[in-house]
This record gives C-alpha cells, structure tokens and sequence, in this order.
C-alpha cells in the first residue's frame, strides 16, 4: 500500500503510475547503492535506517481531508510523468485509460 500511494497503482488506484518517476526513483536508489563505498554490512544498516525512518513518519502521520485533491491532481498531471496503467498511457492519443469509478469509501 506504501509504495501504490507513493507511486500510484498499476489498475489506476490511486493514480496511474508514473512511470518517468517510477524509473527516476530505481536509478537514483540504484546509483547510490552502486558508489556507497561501504561494505555489505554497512548497506544492511543503512537499509535498516530507511526502514526504520519510514516506520517513525507514518507513526506520526495524520490522516486529513485532502487525500482526493491529491488524487485530483496526481490525475490531471499524470501525462507529463508518463502515466500509466494496465489499459496503457494515460491521456495518449487512443482513448485509453479512465479514470477508474471510486470504489474506496470515504474515511471523513
């Protein structure tokens, strides 16, 4: 669930995957992994660390109201980040992808 909200989803939910930033966000992890001079041990570490910052940020995450705006959006600039879904790109010349209906009941 983390990464399809981070990254969207391959069916369209919550947004289509963006996949200019899906490929962007492999390389730059890749890269570094790649020129960490550190040895196998230390990355374990690191990779720990992530896990456990992650852990703290959602521990102190508040849920609000503004989740659909986000999607609204994430929706609407989805072309320009190569966005896309099972169905294929988002906004192409084809009518291809939708919106998919809302299926999530509201929390608020």
């Amino acid at each position: 669930a983390r990464f399809s909200f981070a990254h969207g989803g391959k069916d369209g939910h919550p947004f289509p995957v963006p996949t200019k930033v899906y490929d962007e966000t492999i390389e730059v992890l890749r890269k570094a992994v790649d020129q960490a001079k550190i040895g196998h041990g230390d990355r374990q570490q690191a990779i720990k660390n992530l896990h456990q910052t992650a852990v703290r940020i959602e521990q102190h995450f508040t849920p609000n109201d503004e989740m659909e705006a986000l999607i609204e959006r994430e929706w609407a600039e989805s072309r320009q980040y190569g966005g896309r879904t099972v169905a294929g790109l988002v906004g192409a010349s084809d009518p291809g992808p939708r919106r998919p209906p809302k299926k999530q009941l509201s929390l608020f």
